[in-house]
Order: structure tokens, then sequence, then C-alpha cells
């Protein structure tokens, strides 16, 4: 599966600016995480029970954003793709399980930084916690799913 949707994601996450645009695009990457990670949870690959806590920690890295005080509501625009994969197949299910998991965890190591930034510069503290708990969610992520499928 070809993970343009993740990519676009990461970009957005990057190019946020001020603490309120960063909250929107982390709760619209932990969406695409999320719905990526469920795409992949197939028992017959070794990466499942990967994908499985990946997802988890997805949903538990949105929530934390929703909680934010800071966080723009509602959104301002419909995510790319829907916040989905495109949907492109490249390879065999294991491989577009690795491919995922790599685009995963790299979404995951930028999220990780752009949050744990703008939890240092937050004024509320409901701020400063909404971006703590997501960025170790972020964590948790890069931590499942970094090198997965790497023999």
């Amino acid at each position: 599966m070809a993970m343009t949707s993740i990519s676009w994601q990461a970009q957005r996450v990057r190019a946020a600016a001020g603490l309120p645009e960063v909250l929107e695009s982390a709760w619209r990457a932990f969406e695409c995480m999320l719905a990526e990670a469920e795409a992949h949870e197939d028992p017959a690959t070794p990466l499942f029970p990967a994908f499985v806590l990946a997802a988890t920690a997805a949903a538990n890295g949105r929530d934390a954003v929703l909680r934010a005080p800071s966080l723009p509501w509602p959104p301002r625009d419909t995510p790319h793709s829907g916040g989905q994969a495109d949907g492109r197949q490249v390879g065999g299910p294991g491989e577009r399980a690795q491919e995922a998991a790599r685009a995963l965890a790299s979404l995951s190591q930028t999220l990780i930084s752009r949050l744990e930034t703008a939890a240092g510069s937050a004024a509320r503290s409901g701020d400063r916690d909404a971006c703590r708990y997501a960025a170790g969610r972020a964590r948790a992520i890069y931590d499942l799913l970094a090198g997965a499928g790497d023999d």
C-alpha cells in the first residue's frame, strides 16, 4: 500500500505554525495512523500484534490531543484521502505491512519532535499535558514499528 497520505500528514505536521495548528495537524495525523494501523491488523502476518498495539496508541494520542484547550474545533478542512492510505498496492501483504510500519514510524518521529516542542512552549497546563501524553503515544508507536519486519 502506498503511503502518500501518511507522507502528506508528516508534511502537514512539520509545516504547522503555532500551537493550534500543531494540535490540529497532530490530531489528523493520529487519525491517519489509526486507520493505517487498523488496515494492517492481519493475524496472518508477524506484524499483527505491533499494528494492534500501534492502533491503540494512535487512538490514545488522538484522544489526548482532543483534550487540549487550544485545539481549534471544528477542524478547518478535510484530511487528504480522508485520512486513509490511497489504496495502491505494492508487493505482497508482508511487504505492504513493512512499508506501512516504516511510514508510521517516520510520522511518529515527526509527531514526537513537534509535540515535545509544543509542550515546552505551551502557556496552558492542559495543552502541555496533552502534548506530552500525545508525544508519549507517538513514541510508543515508533518503538513498536521502527525496524518492524527487518530481519
